[in-house]
């Protein structure tokens, strides 16, 4: 997941980036006759809880159902080849490419092209009752093409042209619209100063593109010294329990370190990987960087560009 999510939303240059949604998903999918047995479920009758409780069976895919991510795919994929000849290649290569289960991610050279792509996707899904809406992009004049029903939530009631644009989540990575770059939004739960509470501060931060690893880095020595404690084998030291007070050698250390955690609110790492205007590229080079010690082992890629101009830009991939 974490490579095709790569994939989806940095492997691209084109300036003009869009974001989109399947409504209902695996709702829009029946279950063949022959399978309801295998989803049956127990509700009152007619859904009055004064009723007797009676044995319904689901008609069509729901969420936490093993096959219903597959069966949902193939069937968005088999609706976009039906639909190529009237609507493009183009479209059917988008959704067979750039979505992940019900979301599609796709950078686009220029505005209209992003516009003609996602209608032309819209139009092909609508054929099978499939809506693809909550569109949102870093280009104000994409948003603007489309009615506000099928507009992000939380953009339809902003005026595009004024309003400052919040950032949107996609595949659980956070997009900066204003600044076409990738942040996180950092919120850490209230958790006692445990190894459990230490565990879960720790997992809070989701960072599938590995933008946050040199910072929780800390974080994992901390929670791997306090593993460590937990199978003392020495008859002197008593083993750390998860729910045990942290030692109080640990405790400055682990509240530094979290509360330092909000400053990632303030990384902005840029979607493209060249910026803006840059033009055709003449060259391209990728620099590796990796090296080791006791405690972990580190890698980070660069991808070095020169235009026709040989002006250099240097993005972290």
């Amino acid at each position: 997941m974490n490579n095709l999510i790569g994939v989806l939303m940095r492997f691209r240059k084109e300036k003009i980036a869009v974001m989109c949604d399947v409504e209902q998903m695996f709702h829009s999918f029946y279950v063949d006759p022959a399978h309801r047995d295998f989803l049956r479920f127990l509700w009152f009758e007619g859904n009055d809880p004064s009723k007797p409780i009676t044995e319904y069976r689901m008609n069509v895919h729901l969420f936490g159902n093993g096959p219903s991510p597959a069966v949902a795919t193939y069937g968005l994929r088999r609706t976009a080849s039906n639909g190529e000849e009237e609507y493009g290649v183009e479209a059917k290569r988008f959704i067979h490419r750039n979505f992940y289960v019900d979301d599609g991610l796709v950078s686009i050279t220029n505005t209209q092209q992003a516009i003609e792509l996602v209608k032309n996707a819209q139009a092909s899904l609508v054929t099978a009752n499939l809506r693809l809406h909550k569109v949102v992009s870093n280009s104000v004049e994409v948003m603007e093409a489309f009615p506000t029903e099928d507009r992000a939530k939380d953009v339809r009631d902003l005026d595009l042209r004024h309003d400052n644009l919040p950032a949107q989540r996609s595949l659980g990575v956070f997009w900066n619209l204003e600044m076409d770059a990738f942040t996180f939004k950092v919120t850490l739960p209230e958790k006692p100063f445990t190894r459990r509470g230490v565990l879960s501060i720790v997992n809070s931060v989701y960072d599938p593109l590995g933008f946050a690893v040199p910072v929780m880095l800390d974080g994992r020595k901390i929670l791997q010294q306090l593993v460590a404690m937990g199978h003392r084998t020495s008859r002197n030291n008593t083993p750390l329990d998860w729910d045990d007070p942290l030692p109080a050698a640990m405790m400055n250390r682990w509240m530094r370190w979290r509360d330092s955690l909000t400053e990632l609110q303030r990384l902005l790492v840029p979607r493209c990987y060249h910026p803006k205007d840059f033009g055709t590229v003449a060259k391209a080079e990728l620099h590796v960087f990796s090296d080791a010690s006791q405690d972990a082992i580190g890698a980070a890629v660069y991808l070095r560009q020169f235009n026709k101009a040989n002006e250099e830009s240097t993005s972290l991939v």
